[in-house]
């Protein structure tokens, strides 16, 4: 165990007060760094934030409590004694949630339906105007920047480049739905 990665494991759950940390291990993650911890009796997820902002942060706990308001199946953040979702502290952003037991999806037809299935639950949400706009894919100003940043690893992103300024793609005249960015195998 890394004594500064105890001290900001402690940090948060001493600002969602949710006690001494007995035990944590790390779960991964791309843009985040996940933990599993044990504090009381009780487990949880923190989500230590890398490659967000604070915003992308605010703006996740805005679409996850909209999206439960809304009906929708999904584990919600914890809140500290000040109501607040968000840790943030000696640089560092980060987010908690309950634990829920479960085990790693078998990856066959009847587990992509039952994916399919919550995905298309999640796109019957109503589309709130009070909700934060996100940045993602479908973003008109997304494309531009990726195809910038894929250019300074690959040197053939010409082809890419062409390919967009073809396509004269009006973002805004897409319908509007809830999306989830995080799906992949």
């Amino acid at each position: 165990m890394n004594i500064d990665e105890t001290k900001i494991i402690q940090s948060v759950a001493d600002f969602f007060g949710l006690g001494t940390v007995s035990s944590y291990f790390h779960l991964g993650g791309n843009a985040n760094k996940n933990f599993r911890v044990k504090a009381g009796k009780k487990h949880y997820v923190f989500k230590l934030l890398q490659e967000h902002s604070e915003d992308d942060a605010r703006a996740e706990v805005s679409y996850t409590t909209y999206v439960k308001e809304n009906g929708f199946s999904a584990v919600g953040f914890l809140k500290s004694d000040t109501g607040d979702s968000l840790f943030v502290g000696g640089g560092l952003t980060a987010l908690a949630m309950p634990f829920l037991k479960g085990m790693k999806p078998i990856q066959n037809e009847e587990t992509l339906f039952i994916i399919g299935k919550t995905l298309a639950e999640l796109h019957t949400v109503p589309v709130g105007l009070k909700l934060p706009t996100r940045g993602s894919w479908l973003r008109p100003e997304y494309l531009p920047r990726a195809i910038e940043q894929i250019g300074q690893k690959f040197p053939d992103v010409d082809k890419f480049t062409a390919a967009y300024k073809l396509s004269n793609v009006s973002f805004e005249e897409l319908p509007q739905t809830l999306i989830h960015g995080d799906v992949g195998p």
